[in-house]
């Protein structure tokens, strides 16, 4: 295999995280095990899956593996590689969930951005993972995805570690908008494409023509959702201009409302979303401490 070329002076270590993950994870890693210095990886799984982790040591050199003993979010898993990234030196992290594949340059391509635009102060740049948002253009924008971004260190260091409070979903927004605060930019390369999964697609068909699609997920993700999205939107009310907050919110409504009248479990759903808004209002954040059946 002929070595990726290093155009950069960065030094770059990657992490993903770990969550029961199935065996294509192996080659997930391996579009962009190359392209990094160092892999961390942080699982955040209740049990090892002692096999999947010996065959990710077998077949990568740079991996150091980090068992959180049970799920602590998504946040917490981020603050643990940011941190041994910290300690370890690094300029750069890459961020990738399990289920992403990068393309064969992603780094260099993020990379030579940076360098080719020393005046603007990058916190974030990701690749585009929405196929909508396709184009030739870098787009200066308010947020972006976790999975295929690259974490300035230094302002990491800046500005703190990600919000563990909301554990997952909305982890990325808050931070992206807490950068963005502290005068860092997010860059979107819209014409770097990341492989990404976004929950399994349903379809809603009439006479047997899909008339529309959506991304399914659980009712406690919905909940994590509307919660955590309410109360990053009114921590950064002031920040955030009205565009921003109206697609945010339009994004919301889609995934919790209209989306869950297409569920079976409608129901459940509703009782899910009325006490996501409850614990909203009462700013309780954590790990959701009861499941609703």
């Amino acid at each position: 295999m002929e070595p990726i070329r290093k155009s950069y002076k960065f030094s770059i270590a990657g992490m993903v995280t770990l969550y029961n993950s199935e065996r294509d994870i192996l080659d997930n890693i391996s579009t962009y095990h190359a392209q990094v210095d160092k892999l961390y990886l942080v699982d955040n799984s209740e049990v090892i899956d002692e096999i999947l982790v010996n065959a990710l040591r077998e077949r990568f050199n740079k991996v150091v593996y980090i068992h959180n003993k049970g799920n602590r979010g998504i946040a917490y898993a981020l603050n643990v590689a940011a941190s041994r990234a910290v300690n370890d030196g690094f300029d750069y992290l890459l961020l990738m969930d399990d289920d992403s594949k990068a393309t064969p340059d992603m780094i260099n391509t993020m990379t030579d951005y940076i360098v080719a635009n020393p005046k603007l102060q990058v916190g974030i740049i990701a690749a585009q993972s929405d196929p909508n948002l396709f184009s030739n253009q870098a787009e200066v924008t308010w947020y972006t995805i976790t999975s295929g971004s690259l974490l300035s260190i230094n302002a990491f260091k800046q500005c703190g570690p990600f919000l563990e409070e909301l554990f997952i979903d909305a982890v990325d927004h808050e931070y992206c908008f807490r950068l963005i605060e502290a005068g860092y930019k997010i860059v979107n390369l819209n014409y770097l494409h990341l492989s990404h999964s976004i929950g399994e697609l349903k379809y809603l068909s009439i006479f047997k023509k899909n008339v529309y699609k959506w991304a399914s997920h659980t009712p406690v993700r919905n909940y994590y959702m509307l919660r955590n999205f309410l109360y990053v939107i009114k921590k950064y009310n002031k920040l955030i201009p009205f565009r921003t907050k109206a697609l945010l919110f339009y994004g919301l409504t889609k995934v919790c409302l209209i989306n869950s009248m297409l569920e079976k479990d409608t129901l459940l759903r509703i009782r899910y979303m009325t006490k996501a808004i409850s614990d909203f209002r009462h700013h309780k954040l954590g790990k959701l401490d009861n499941i609703l059946d």
